[in-house]
């Protein structure tokens, strides 16, 4: 651990993809505390949102992380491109996922238990809600990630300390949360929704996301079901963090740290 100020956010053209090559490299805070799903792209490429969870301070003679709360936005357009503006949302700003439509954005606040919702409007992008999961006084229901079905109407949320996963309602800006949570597996640290909005995948990270040796799960959530349940279970190796579904819907890519391998499955 050691005081911020090394963190870098790089930006790299991919527009050959024989020849990817750094635009530019912006220095923001950034920890590599939390899921990996703290940056998100709107669909038209022209806004990047990155949250950054945690802080490192000192105490006395040591130095310990605090929850930050800031979403960095990213002008993509601009030559080199560079921060815009900074959002203040929840408490330990975590996994982030914007919706098909680009005017929407959810944010998982690790440290209070809740969602932020994020209008975004060309390049202006503001907190416009906030949706409480559980009491902020209760750590073993923080939630680590949210992904937003294809429609644009509902969304899921990794509550990783209960083991559940949480259906949210999206009606414009307005966004609900029922009370109704799926036991999807340990430590649910990672959500995605495949491109026809049919399935959600969540990675269970396993054991409170610690790498012990043992195998874990993918869990399979049918989203044609009222409301979602779990479906499935797909063994992976141990502690899966990050995880992508093909815009075909035809795969599914889970990144299984400890082995450093990532496995492949059907979707």
């Amino acid at each position: 651990m050691s005081l911020p100020g090394k963190d870098t956010v790089t930006i790299v053209d991919i527009s050959d993809g024989t020849k990817p090559r750094i635009v530019t490299s912006l220095q923001l805070e950034n920890s590599i505390v939390g899921p990996p799903t703290n940056l998100a792209i709107t669909p038209d490429n022209k806004l990047a949102l990155v949250a950054n969870s945690l802080d490192v301070v000192k105490d006395g003679d040591n130095l310990k992380n605090v929850p930050d709360n800031k979403v960095y936005v990213i002008d993509l357009t601009a030559s080199p491109p560079g921060m815009i503006a900074t959002v203040q949302t929840g408490k330990q700003p975590s996994g982030l996922a914007i919706n098909h439509a680009g005017n929407l954005a959810l944010v998982a606040n690790r440290a209070e238990n809740s969602v932020s919702v994020l209008s975004i409007s060309g390049k202006n992008v503001s907190v416009v809600g906030t949706v409480a999961l559980a009491r902020p006084d209760t750590p073993s229901q923080q939630v680590s990630a949210v992904a937003i079905t294809p429609d644009g109407k509902r969304a899921l949320v990794a509550k990783t300390g209960a083991n559940k996963m949480a259906p949210l309602n999206i009606d414009g800006t307005t966004v609900t949360y029922k009370g109704y949570d799926m036991l999807t597996g340990l430590f649910p640290y990672n959500v995605q929704i495949t491109s026809d909005g049919k399935l959600g995948l969540v990675n269970n990270n396993g054991n409170g996301g610690v790498a012990d040796g043992q195998a874990t799960t993918v869990a399979v959530i049918d989203m044609t079901l009222n409301p979602p349940r779990v479906i499935d279970q797909v063994t992976v190796g141990d502690a899966p963090e990050g995880l992508a579904v093909s815009p075909t819907t035809g795969y599914a890519v889970t990144v299984v740290l400890p082995s450093l391998f990532s496995s492949a499955a059907t979707a």
